[in-house]
């Protein structure tokens, strides 16, 4: 494993790389939290989700009839958080999906790294007896799933002193996406001829194009889309916080354009408006709003 910590970065970086023979079983990493946690925070597409850390039912769930264990194991999009009043760890993913809160204050979280799984359709397992789910009549084989082979893994954790969905959206974004590069060279004008065609120089001053800006530290962008039944386009941003009401921004960036918000559909939920500025005004927790814009 090799821990990183760039200059000016915000991300202790990981880079787990391991040779996987072992057949049949779960490979997670774990991270110790100093924080007494009952509930696990992660980020979903349009907002964030709170999740019991046990389910109530684990220890009863076969006198209730039911016919497979309650889990605790979850699903998460790019994150997951553990906080408290003083402190938040936050776990970046970059391609791990899933994730569970162990140990006995549920300090630890628990990463799935893979799973090597030789059949599908097993009967009779530990969280599930009884008939296989799916195929009840034989066990397949799947012999590639074991992945008995070098594997490469990457996450990061983040500190901070309060848990911000808004700002850790945006801190994945610069843990994640990477700036392209390129070997600077000299163009050989002889052989490579940039110009083939003479032309006139314009007689006036083109105008640079400036983009659009989001100007909030509350909102999440979410999608940028042209219209399919009319002139413009639609920008969609939404408050990810689970209990907090936001002041949105604005958008700026914008010359004398015409801009109505509308709902997930399409259809106006307000008046049209003429500006250069779209005031975004308060957000609900885990409200969305999108907003048509016309040039």
């Amino acid at each position: 494993m090799t821990i990183e910590l760039l200059k000016g970065s915000r991300q202790l970086q990981f880079h787990l790389e391991l040779d996987n023979r072992a057949c049949d079983h779960r490979m997670r990493v774990l991270i110790e939290t100093p924080n007494q946690n009952a509930f696990s925070y992660s980020d979903t597409p349009f907002g964030t989700v709170k999740r019991a850390v046990e389910d109530p039912h684990i220890d009863d769930w076969q006198q209730l009839g039911w016919r497979e264990e309650p889990t605790a194991i979850f699903p998460m999009l790019t994150y997951v958080n553990s906080h408290d009043a003083t402190t938040s760890w936050t776990v970046f993913s970059k391609g791990i999906k899933e994730y569970q809160f162990i140990g006995e204050k549920f300090q630890t979280i628990a990463l799935t790294l893979f799973r090597s799984v030789g059949y599908l359709g097993r009967p009779d397992l530990l969280r599930r007896p009884g008939v296989a789910s799916g195929n009840e009549f034989k066990a397949i084989p799947t012999p590639d799933s074991q992945l008995q082979k070098k594997m490469r893994f990457k996450f990061a954790l983040q500190l901070d002193h309060d848990f911000q969905p808004a700002s850790l959206a945006k801190d994945y974004l610069d843990y994640a996406i990477s700036n392209p590069h390129y070997q600077i060279q000299d163009l050989n004008r002889f052989t490579t001829t940039l110009k083939y065609f003479v032309s006139n120089p314009l007689d006036h001053q083109v105008p640079t194009p400036k983009g659009m800006t989001l100007d909030s530290e509350t909102l999440v962008f979410s999608s940028l889309r042209k219209s399919n039944d009319e002139p413009g386009f639609d920008i969609r941003v939404y408050n990810p916080d689970l209990n907090r009401e936001v002041d949105g921004g604005s958008i700026k960036g914008l010359r004398n354009v015409r801009y109505t918000f509308v709902d997930l559909r399409g259809h106006a939920v307000a008046e049209t408006q003429e500006d250069d500025t779209i005031l975004l005004g308060t957000f609900k927790p885990g409200e969305i709003k999108t907003v048509h814009i016309v040039e």
